[in-house]
């Protein structure tokens, strides 16, 4: 009987056809990811290059600043930040000169109201007695909601060629997105919070954002960890419980939406994550130590940031597995006499750290541009930190839920339709179909998830 004979290509019932289905899913997931690492540049799928500006800044309950520091802030440095394995001093960290040339601005801030006030924790409880919704939770009470509009007003006033896509207060954290106006058709927008201080209320925990952007998914996620120098177990239980715990709404239960596709419902189920803002993680160093480096002309800035808690924990593994962040390239960012460049004289004398931190999941599709700290804003005992990155977005429609599919759903998909066609006629025929590789080598449009490198 001939391999691809008529009578055999009827005999595959769809009973057949499903089992298999089932069976290679597994088995083609591995064997597809190890394709796709194998692809040359040249081949990977072209994706669209979407500049991401992110900041964050514990403001310590301070007004907002003018509009021209404001800007100062948002601004995009005029080159980019060099590779650099070891840290060391960079000219280039300062932030201020340069353009509002983002795509899109993520802007956190803690404290915007102060969170040992009675007042916060009154309207946070309230709101979880009773169930408030939306309103409750982005107006815990008159004071906050206040604070937070006094910051929205002066963010519209800063970025006029920008639409507010995203808002979420929760007690004195805020997460502000803001997307450029030719991108408005191409994006939705879900908020969600998790308290995870005593008693879960919300003087720490986090504020987030699900972005559907073209044909991917970012997570933005705004964090007031867990403070103290003793408390970094404290600090990596709050990341694992938020990673764990937070979701977001179902998109097709929110008015107003022209497109209502369910949408990642978890951080990790984004393509793309993004981790920004007061982290609390200390410099493993003795007070003083760390407070007579900083006395130094320069500052031995490698010799802290090789001691920096953060550090320490993502590389035992017990925090942020699969994360990225940039060198440390600029001074600790916190704790400073307000309205100077003097770290902290009271009778506490806190050592400086680098308490406010940036950092996104692992992907070749993200590109740093650059890292660094905001000199113009001085009014708070916390200097600003910004990011800002490029991220390349896929475009395609059937991507605009935002869910990452796995590659095997692609293989399996790929490989009933070879069954349904007749039997394949070798083994490679099989797998070159399923993998989306063509007999010349070539991958398929539309299959690789990889962008092109840069020349």
């Amino acid at each position: 009987m001939d391999v691809g004979s008529e009578t055999d290509t009827a005999a595959i019932s769809p009973s057949v056809i499903d089992t298999l289905q089932q069976s290679i899913s597994l088995q083609m997931q591995a064997i597809a990811d190890r394709v796709d690492a194998m692809l040359s540049p040249s081949e990977r799928q072209r994706r669209t290059a979407v500049k991401l500006c992110v900041r964050t800044w514990n403001v310590c309950a301070t007004p907002p600043p003018s509009c021209d520091q404001l800007r100062a802030l948002l601004r995009t440095p005029r080159r980019r930040a060099r590779a650099a394995d070891a840290v060391e001093q960079d000219d280039d960290a300062a932030v201020g000169e340069g353009e509002l040339n983002g795509d899109v601005y993520a802007i956190a801030l803690q404290e915007v109201v102060d969170i040992n006030g009675f007042g916060a924790y009154a309207g946070h409880m309230a709101y979880s007695a009773f169930g408030g919704g939306d309103a409750a939770v982005d107006g815990l009470n008159d004071g906050v909601m206040d604070e937070v509009l006094r910051w929205q007003h002066l963010l519209f006033e800063v970025l006029s060629g920008y639409k507010l896509v995203a808002r979420k207060a929760l007690v004195g954290m805020t997460i502000f997105v803001f997307v450029r106006f030719e991108h408005l058709p191409f994006c939705n927008a879900r908020v969600s919070a998790l308290g995870t201080g005593p008693l879960g209320l919300g003087n720490k925990g986090a504020v987030a954002v699900s972005l559907q952007l073209y044909g991917s998914s970012l997570c933005l996620v705004g964090v007031h960890l867990a403070s103290g120098t003793s408390n970094t177990l404290a600090r990596n239980e709050d990341v694992g419980r938020l990673h764990e715990r937070l979701r977001f709404p179902d998109a097709r239960t929110i008015p107003g939406l022209v497109v209502r596709p369910p949408g990642p419902a978890t951080i990790g189920e984004h393509e793309f994550v993004v981790w920004l803002g007061d982290m609390n993680y200390r410099i493993r160093m003795a007070d003083e130590g760390v407070r007579r480096a900083m006395t130094a002309t320069p500052p031995p800035l490698a010799e802290l940031a090789a001691a920096d808690e953060l550090r320490f924990e993502r590389l035992a593994g017990r925090v942020f597995a699969g994360y990225e962040e940039a060198p440390l390239l600029f001074a600790p960012t916190y704790k400073y006499d307000r309205g100077t460049d003097v770290y902290d004289t009271s009778h506490k004398k806190r050592a400086p750290a680098w308490c406010d931190r940036i950092l996104w999941r692992e992907s070749e599709l993200v590109t740093l541009v650059s890292y660094g700290r905001c000199e113009q804003l001085k009014s708070s005992d916390h200097r600003p930190v910004t990011a800002d990155l490029e991220l390349y977005v896929a475009h395609e429609p059937s991507r605009a839920s935002g869910t990452r599919v796995p590659a095997s759903e692609h293989a399996g998909t790929r490989l009933i339709g070879v069954l349904r066609m007749g039997p394949p006629s070798s083994l490679l025929q099989c797998f070159t179909a399923c993998l989306g590789v063509a007999d010349t080598g070539q991958p398929e449009p539309g299959w690789s998830r990889k962008p092109p490198r840069a020349a």
